[in-house]
């Protein structure tokens, strides 16, 4: 069984984490996978086709990359030290 991981979000990253679960940011579902960011930075379109102009990403911390990478689960941690959510990770990349 994998561990699941704890991350540390900045502010803005939980404000998107919110975003998303309210469906302020519809149609996303989750932060953007590569293929998602990828077709916005390209396209202004996510893979599914639908119009989308601003890459929403999570950022992993250096020390829990390899972590995350092993890991089919992370459960975000805001800075109040407070656990907030449960993500799923599909993949993760290094960003220009």
């Amino acid at each position: 069984m994998k561990k699941v991981v704890e991350i540390i979000i900045s502010p803005e990253e939980v404000s998107d984490f919110y975003n998303i679960i309210d469906n302020v940011f519809w149609p996303l579902t989750g932060f953007m996978n590569h293929k998602d960011f990828k077709g916005v930075v390209k396209n202004m379109h996510l893979s599914n086709g639908e119009p989308w102009t601003i890459p929403i990403t999570l950022s992993i911390p250096e020390s829990k990359l390899e972590s995350v990478k092993k890991s089919s689960k992370a459960i975000l941690v805001n800075s109040e030290k407070e656990k907030i959510g449960m993500i799923f990770v599909e993949d993760v990349n290094k960003i220009d």
